[in-house]
This record gives C-alpha cells, sequence and structure tokens, in this order.
C-alpha cells in the first residue's frame, strides 16, 4: 500500500493498493500495467494503470457508474489523483522491475521470461525418489 500525496476535501490521506503489476509489450515498445484499489477510508474503488510511452488511469468505478465515485469524484482533483497515481506508477520500473530486468540482462537464472514472477532457484533437489 503507498500513501498518495493527495488528499480529500476533509483532508483525508487517499492510499493506493497494488495488486497486480505485469509487464507488456505493444511492438518494440515495453510498459508495465498495474492494477489495484484506491480509497480515503470512505470510499474504495479499483483502478487500472498502464505505463507506456504515457501513462493512463482507469476507475472502473467511474465506467460501472458507481455513485460511491461520482462521491468520490466531487472530493478529490481527479486530475491530481491520476498524476499521483501514475507517478507511483513509474516507480515500479526503477524499483521492482526494474530490478528483476537488471537480473535478466544479466542472464540471472534466478528470473523467468518477462511475464513471470521472480523464482528462487534451488541449487539440488532436497528429495529423493523411493522406488
Amino acid at each position: 500500500m503507498v500513501w498518495l500525496n493527495v488528499t480529500d476535501e476533509n483532508g483525508s490521506a487517499l492510499y493506493f493498493d497494488v495488486e497486480k503489476v505485469e509487464k507488456t509489450r505493444i511492438g518494440k515498445r515495453g510498459g508495465y500495467s498495474l492494477s489495484g484499489t484506491i480509497g480515503n477510508g470512505q470510499y474504495e474503488g479499483e483502478v487500472l494503470v498502464d505505463i507506456g510511452e504515457v501513462g493512463e488511469v482507469v476507475f472502473v468505478d467511474q465506467w460501472l457508474g458507481d455513485d460511491g465515485f461520482s462521491a468520490f469524484n466531487r472530493q478529490v482533483d481527479i486530475d491530481e489523483v491520476r498524476l499521483s497515481i501514475i507517478e507511483v506508477a513509474a516507480s515500479f520500473e526503477s524499483g521492482w522491475l526494474g530490478a528483476e530486468a537488471g537480473a535478466q540482462r544479466q542472464g540471472d537464472h534466478r528470473y523467468g521470461e518477462p511475464h513471470s514472477c521472480p523464482r528462487v532457484k534451488e541449487d539440488s533437489v532436497c528429495w529423493t525418489a523411493v522406488a
């Protein structure tokens, strides 16, 4: 969970709880997508974020016509919230995703293909088959 540098009209801080991060590839360009929950203690809603050449934020409840999002939208500067979420999402490139990509470039065998999560490789099998 990340606290955003944004508050609602009541002074409540907003948080973004990242649930999933995926690398994406569009043509020769790489990027990544995040999904998570944004909230302020009274409202919680799903958010989809795509980071590529530009950042894009989609509030799922806005498309579903949820009344809770309408109230939330009136309490915050939604453009400021979008920019703050993109800023957080961009930090994943230099942080977790950057470390994984760097390990892959160096041929580190602990990491799989770009769309897989990091795994630990055991040096030897810790069990023996019984015939």
